[in-house]
This record gives structure tokens, sequence and C-alpha cells, in this order.
């Protein structure tokens, strides 16, 4: 009898790469629908309390995992190796049962201080309702236009229904981050499992579902006139059928492992490595937590900061984050178990070759991608988001730092997986160089310079610890970056920017999307764009010499859709 032959590592990579990609339609349809309508509906105050909630659901979820949650990935395959199935039960049980007990200890601690909490976000909002009321009052005493008295009005209106909601809701609003927490921290171990074993395609259906599940929830409570409480009951719902879907979706790839090894003798060395890494992945996700908008918020909200301008800053990285998260999809999942097993193979070549194809890739998508979307970034703010076109210099910043960020990740994850964990630490503690920024650039006297201070802040913490890393690779491992590569790339950027800043002043668009019709049309006028560019991109890329031969040869032979389409374009 003969068995199919197993895919090879590639073909594992690139295929759960194509999951990724092929499933992005969906998750970005429906998470666009869902956040130009929350950020429709919800006053830029109520918004400012969303960032923060999910901003402290967030910080538990951090300080809960300990870093065990990126460990998994690392571990997993070792602990299948040595104990077989049951191993890796009774693993994932005792990496559950440990995060629920801290995740609960935070939230004993969010009960017992929750009345100061919300105290301090009230008070604070109250100083920026006077200073609106004052400016109001101004506004008729000089006659200004009807038009600047009825927006300064409905301003305020929206300022003074936050901190009633607050009032009314607030208790229930921290439950939420209590839930969120909870949930999240079995549905991390969970998914950390299907990326462990390449499953993509499943990982992608349950996130797909999550993202058609969650704007419909959205959408629906705002139709009952639920305003914030609406959206915070969307996100919290959400989270437990994810947990249902994980589970089943764990327990179904748990069939295809190895049965349970006879006198399976685990790795002594292996609970003294998991420590380690895990501390390192802890580190890494502590120094980030300082540059992230959670941290951030919490810095702006001690130093009095209101919370619509907590919203603008919150919106453009939030802008910056989400598309990066789209064009960093076809990634998403796949260095750690890919780098795990190169070294448990102890293979020189392959850790060299993988190195150069996955900066290469990374190259090919985000840099076009991050600078495609800062020029469309005016359109995208003035059509579909009005309320925040005073944001696009936050958001240009933001933007330019976030995909750097990730064009240079992956020398910091050779450098994990390989146990490289002292050039880790030294790269890891200069983004801590954040903290004192934003203590100083907080104390400026205008809005708009706190925000455009804490951008740059944040933007030079995230990148410098990844140019650290990459010089580290470069010296200690011999790992080069691509730079002809990139050059190509940059070339084949430039070729298509200058055609789409002409395009865009002859592109025809609405000249109004105050209806859902007209955002609906402007989305897909811009998409079309965009599309276009993208296209011209690739033949200016491929008329530069496109990818390397081998690559080229690698993603042509997988099983993929459109494969002589894709040929011509490589």
């Amino acid at each position: 009898m003969t068995t199919a032959p197993q895919p090879t590592l590639t073909e594992r990579v690139f295929s759960a790469a194509a999951w990724n990609t092929m499933l992005f339609p969906v998750k970005f349809v429906f998470g666009l629908i869902a956040n130009v309508l929350m950020l429709a509906y919800l006053h830029p105050s109520e918004y400012g309390i969303f960032i923060l909630i999910t901003g402290l659901a967030a910080t538990v979820g951090l300080y809960s995992d300990l870093g065990i949650e990126r460990s998994l990935p690392r571990f997993i395959p070792e602990v299948e190796n040595q104990e077989g199935r049951a191993g890796v039960a009774r693993f994932l049980r005792r990496i559950i049962s440990i995060k629920l007990v801290l995740v609960l200890a935070f939230v004993l601690g969010i009960q017992l201080f929750t009345t100061s909490l919300l105290n301090y976000v009230i008070t604070n909002e109250q100083t920026s309702i006077a200073t609106a009321e004052t400016e109001l009052a101004d506004l008729r005493e000089r006659g200004a236009p009807a038009d600047e008295i009825v927006a300064a009005q409905t301003d305020l209106n929206g300022r003074r229904g936050a901190v009633e909601q607050l009032e009314d809701s607030g208790r229930l609003f921290l439950w939420a981050v209590c839930a969120l927490a909870f949930f999240g921290a079995i549905y991390d171990v969970f998914m950390q499992y299907l990326t462990a074993y390449f499953k993509q395609r499943a990982w992608n259906i349950i996130t797909a579902v999550v993202t058609l599940l969650q704007p419909l929830l959205i959408i629906m409570f705002i139709a009952l006139n639920m305003r914030l409480g609406g959206v915070l009951l969307g996100i919290v719902i959400t989270p437990v059928i994810a947990v249902a879907l994980a589970a089943w979706q764990t327990l179904r790839a748990s069939r295809e492992l190895a049965p349970t090894v006879v006198d399976a003798q685990p790795d002594p060395t292996m609970p003294r490595r998991f420590v380690g890494f895990a501390g390192m992945s802890f580190l890494t996700q502590m120094t980030t937590w300082f540059y992230d908008l959670a941290f951030v918020v919490i810095v702006l909200t001690a130093a009095g900061t209101s919370l619509a301008n907590i919203a603008i800053l919150g919106f453009a990285y939030t802008f910056a984050k989400t598309f990066l998260s789209y064009a960093y999809l076809p990634f998403g999942g796949l260095l750690t178990p890919l780098l795990t097993r190169i070294r448990n193979r102890n293979e020189a070549a392959a850790l060299q070759e993988t190195y150069g194809s996955m900066t290469r890739m990374f190259a090919l998508i985000l840099i076009p991608a991050g600078v495609g979307l800062a020029l469309l970034t005016p359109r995208l703010l003035g059509l579909l988001y009005p309320q925040y076109v005073d944001a696009d210099n936050l958001a240009y910043v933001l933007i330019g730092f976030a995909f750097l960020e990730s064009l240079l990740s992956i020398p910091h994850n050779v450098l994990m997986v390989y146990d490289r964990y002292r050039a880790v630490l030294f790269a890891r503690l200069l983004a801590l160089m954040v903290v004192p920024l934003l203590l100083i650039v907080a104390q400026f006297e205008q809005p708009e310079q706190v925000l455009m201070g804490v951008a740059i802040a944040v933007g030079v913490a995230r990148v410098l610890p990844r140019l650290v890393t990459l010089i580290v690779v470069r010296r200690t491992m011999r790992l080069y970056f691509p730079v002809r590569f990139l050059g190509r790339v940059l070339l084949a950027v430039l070729a298509f920017c200058i055609p789409l800043l002409l395009l865009q002043q002859v592109w025809p668009l609405p000249a109004d999307t105050t209806t859902w019709a007209d955002k609906a049309l402007a989305a897909t006028s811009l998409g079309a764009l965009a599309t276009l560019v993208g296209i011209g991109y690739l033949v200016a890329l491929r008329l530069l010499g496109g990818l390397d031969e081998q690559e080229r040869k690698r993603i042509l032979g997988l099983k993929l859709p459109f494969k002589r389409v894709l040929a011509k374009v490589l």
C-alpha cells in the first residue's frame, strides 16, 4: 500500500502563504465596512473611550501572557517529537491553566480599582467639556456663522454623551475588558497551535468568520441605537464564538499528530529553554507595549489629554496598523515555525536561502503597499473618514515607521529562534527610550505638537531595535539583506508613484460621501485605482527583472490558481 507523499517544508510554507493571501478579500471588505461604520456613528470622544477600553484589555492580555503565546509555535513541534499526541495535549492544558490564573488575578485588580479609574477619566473629560462650552459661547457672542455654531454644539453634545455613558455603564465597560482578556487568552493558545502546524486554511477561515461576525454584530447593535455599548457588546460576543471554532479546529488538527510515544523521555532542558524563550518574548512584547497605543493613551490620559485628541491619535495609529496587517497577511504565522524547523534540521544553507527569500517577499509587498497607502491617505480620509481628516500628517508618520519596522522584522525572528538572546535584549532595551520621550512631548502646550511628538517618538522606538538586529545577523550569522533586489523594488515603486499622483487629479470620485451609497462608490473607485496602480507596479518590476529565478520557480511549482497569469507576471 502506497502513501501519499508528504509536502516538503517549502511547499507547506508557500501553501500557507497562498491561503493567507486568497482569504484577504473577505477580511479586507468586512473589516473596512465595520471600521467605516463604527467611526461614522461614534463621536470622537466615544471612540476615545473605545481605544482606552481595548487598550486596557490588550495590556491585561500582555502582562498575563508572559511571552507564553509566542513561544508555542517554537516548542509544540518539539513536544510532539518527544511525547507524541498525549504530550502535546498535556502541554496545552498546562499552558491554558497558567494563563487563566494570571488573567483572573488581573481581573480582580481591575474590579478593585474600577471606581478610581472611571472617576479619573470622567474628571479629565469634564475639563474638556468646560473648554468646549466656553468656545461655543464665544462663537455665539461673536455672531459666528450658523454652521460653525451647529458643529460646535454637536461636538459638545457628543462629549457630554460620552461622559454620560461612562457614568451609566462604566462598570460594564470594564467587565468587557475582563471578558476580552479571558477569552483572548484561550483563543491565542489554540490559534498558535494551528500556526505551529501551518494550518493556515483553518486559521484563516476562523479569522474570516470572526472578521465577518464582528462587523455584523456591530452593525446590528448600532442599528438598535446602542452606541458605544453596542460596539463593545459586539467585540465581546465575537471571541466567545471564536474560541469555540478554534478549539474545534485544534481538536481536528491534533488527530493528525503521531500517536503517544511509548516510554517517552522528555528533554529535561526544555522547561529551562521554554522559560528563556518566553522571557525574551515577553521582553519583546513589553518593550513593544511601551510604544503601542495601549501605553501611549495611558500617558496621554494621565497628562490630561481629551478623549477627542486621543481618538485622533488612535485613529491614525489604527489606520496605519490595520492596512499594514492587510499587507502583512501572506506572512502571518509563518516565520517562527519555519525557522524552527530549519534550526531543528541544522541546515545552515537553508537558513541563508530562507532569510533571503522571505526578505525579498517582504520588500516585494510591504514597500509598494506602504508608499501607495501614504499617497492615497488624503483621499481615503476625506471620503471615508471625514471626521478624521486632521489626522493625515499623523498617518503619514505612523505609516512610514510601521511599514519600515515590519520590513526589518525577520532578523529579530532569526535571533529568537536561534537563542541569540543577548543581542535581542540589547535591541529591545533601546525601545525603552520611548518612555522619557513620551513624558517630554506630553508636556507640550499645543495638542497638535503633542500628538505629532508622540507619533515620531513611537516611530523611532519601533525602527531603531530592528536596525540593530539587522546589523547583528549580518555580522554574526552572515545573513545579508538583499540590497540589489531592494533597489529593484524601489525603482518599480518610483515608476508607479508618478502615475498615481497624476491619476488622483482626474480619477472619478463622488464629490460628497454623506450617504452610505456614496461611501461604497468612493471605496470601490479608490480600490479600482489601487488595483490599476498595483498592476503597473508589477509590470514595472517585471521589466526591471522581477523575482529571482529561484523564487519564481518555487512559487510556480505550487498548486495555485491562475498559475498561467502568475507566470507571466513573475
